[in-house]
């Protein structure tokens, strides 16, 4: 073998095995709460500007069960009456918080992570279906499909709310599992 050809596949294969090495490290399932951002882009001066916590979460757990590194893009929001994806994705309710490899929402080929989540009125929980990236360009591969899931009309208080993103039939999809 040609020495530069073997440069090449031991480089990444170290920057794999330090990219598993630092997940291993940061990304032990951490239970987080989250407290919703009272300008989320509702608008006006209705009660989902201020939400009321109540007493139980919401787990949200992230599988992905891809080849191919997964920066989740997970959204929070309380804009629930007025939820749609204009409304959810934007950068403010963008939530990384203890999630994936330093807090950057970023999971590692077959890994997986889990927040809780407090229940507030109108919550709303979306993915905007999630960039999928190979582990060692970087480079965009793909993305999963939207999903947005509303307090009281998806999931209620104490549920556990799973997404799944998965390569099939040559596509990324998002797959989401309700307990």
């Amino acid at each position: 073998m040609e020495l530069h050809h073997w440069i090449k596949k031991s480089r990444g294969a170290a920057c794999f095995a330090l990219f598993a090495a630092m997940l291993a490290v940061f990304s032990f399932g951490c239970d987080v709460s989250f407290q919703p951002n009272p300008d989320d882009g509702s608008g006006g001066d209705s009660d989902q500007d201020n939400p009321t916590p109540v007493a139980d979460n919401v787990e949200l757990r992230l599988l992905n069960l891809t080849s191919s590194a997964l920066e989740a893009q997970i959204y929070l929001g309380t804009n629930g009456p007025d939820a749609t994806p204009a409304n959810l994705f934007v950068s403010a309710n963008l939530y990384t918080e203890r999630i994936g490899l330093a807090a950057t929402g970023l999971l590692p080929p077959a890994g997986s992570d889990t927040a809780l989540i407090d229940c507030v009125d109108g919550l709303v929980i979306g993915t905007d279906g999630g960039r999928f990236l190979d582990t060692e360009t970087g480079q965009e591969l793909g993305r999963g499909e939207p999903r947005l899931l509303q307090r009281g009309f998806v999931f209620d208080c104490d549920d556990e709310i799973t997404l799944i993103y998965r390569f099939t039939n040559g596509g990324y999809q998002v797959d989401v599992n309700l307990e």
